[in-house]
């Protein structure tokens, strides 16, 4: 009713329209600043990946080459382990003392078992080494 009386309500429009001009200004002021941090952020983020992929220096290939020399080392794991439970079997089966047993039948049998023999050797041998 003042401003009325004293004529202020034009003056009190343009107040009320700049000061809404201002939180409007303000509010885009805040919205572009979040813009600006989350932008540093992920350039910060890209910055570090190209640092990691430059010190890295992969090659054409590379990729392929090591799934393949995974996947080389995963069959000599199986067969290692393959191996170990074979050895086991063997040495449950008393294997090795058979083959001894074997080797002196046919060391007594003379020349005529040399064929034998060597299998019987081959064998011996790679079962101590298991």
């Amino acid at each position: 009713m003042l401003d009325s009386f004293g004529r202020y309500q034009h003056d009190l429009e343009s107040i009320k329209s700049k000061f809404a001009t201002l939180v409007a200004a303000r509010n885009k002021l805040d919205e572009m600043n979040n813009l600006s941090q989350t932008a540093g952020v992920e350039r910060d983020f890209i910055q570090t990946l190209v640092k990691d992929l430059t010190r890295l220096d992969p090659k054409a290939g590379e990729e392929e080459a090591l799934q393949e020399r995974r996947r080389q080392m995963q069959d000599h794991h199986k067969v290692v382990e393959i191996a170990g439970k074979l050895a086991k079997k063997l040495a449950q089966m008393n294997l090795s003392t058979e083959l001894y047993s074997l080797k002196r039948e046919a060391e007594k049998g003379g020349d005529g078992f040399t064929a034998v023999l060597t299998p019987l050797d081959s064998m011996l041998s790679e079962l101590t080494e298991l």
